[in-house]
């Protein structure tokens, strides 16, 4: 939100009674604005993933505050800093493997820049709650250019052990080459990742996956936006129940002649 007179900040809200009511429990001011958070949880620390934006130098860098769920003053890590990006804003996403290693839990977190002609993905990890956080490693799979900035999206399976990056460039669809979702994957908490495969391939443009995981199962949900027409938009996905071993798709999930898009997804239980 904007606080009148002075800067933008980026304010995370909680409920501790199921959802009935709501206040803000963290206010972030690092920079000069604060965008796009993103939140995990662990049993110590609610983790909050934000991009940073200086004026001064027209850089952006992203930044991690872990505020303990116990209360008190917590602790903020760099992922990355001074950034020349040409995208407007960077939307970093940020997951943990909680509550399958409730001892020292990883916090990962995912996100994508602007390069010349292309939008690689980056991904970086904490193995020690927050407190630091590894040199970002692209993710990627190749440069081919795109003029399309992805806003990717992170998920840990705890059956799987598994940990999945769903990103977006282009693919070919069997007669032209349009901008693709495509999903990669790591069974080392990040180490290394396998070769990203292409989900999509559609004639026209699909974007904003979201990826979710299911707790104690191997199944995974890919879901986007999918360009029917210029005048409408369509929400589609993708599953695996192999943990991503392979896959099945795509299906219709809100389809009609006006726009759908932006899905969103989330596990609950084994589900």
């Amino acid at each position: 939100r904007t606080v009148t007179g002075v800067q933008t900040c980026a304010l995370p809200i909680s409920s501790t009674d199921n959802g009935n009511t709501w206040s803000s429990f963290l206010i972030l001011y690092t920079g000069d604005e604060r965008h796009n958070p993103s939140i995990a949880v662990t049993a110590d620390y609610v983790h909050v993933a934000y991009e940073v934006y200086d004026s001064l130098n027209e850089d952006r860098s992203i930044r991690v505050y872990s505020q303990p769920t116990s209360g008190g003053l917590g602790h903020g890590a760099w992922v990355v800093e001074n950034i020349s990006t040409n995208t407007s804003f960077i939307y970093p996403e940020i997951c943990t493997d909680y509550p399958e290693y409730p001892g020292v839990p990883y916090v990962y977190v995912t996100y994508a820049t602007g390069a010349i002609d292309y939008y690689p993905v980056f991904f970086s990890r904490s193995l020690d709650d927050g407190v630091s956080f590894s040199t970002p490693q692209e993710v990627t799979g190749g440069s081919e250019n795109t003029s399309f900035a992805t806003k990717p999206d992170i998920a840990f399976g705890t059956n799987s052990n598994a940990l999945f990056i769903a990103f977006v460039k282009p693919g070919w669809d069997g007669a032209t080459w349009d901008n693709e979702v495509w999903v990669t994957k790591s069974t080392n908490s990040g180490t290394s990742w396998d070769t990203p495969l292409q989900l999509s391939d559609w004639s026209n443009d699909s974007y904003h996956p979201r990826i979710s995981a299911a707790h104690e199962r191997n199944s995974v949900v890919v879901a986007y936006t999918y360009e029917y027409s210029s005048t409408d938009d369509d929400v589609r996905y993708h599953y695996s129940t192999d943990a991503g071993s392979t896959w099945t798709g795509s299906y219709p999930l809100a389809t009609s002649t006006t726009d759908e898009n932006s899905a969103a997804l989330s596990v609950s239980n084994d589900q």
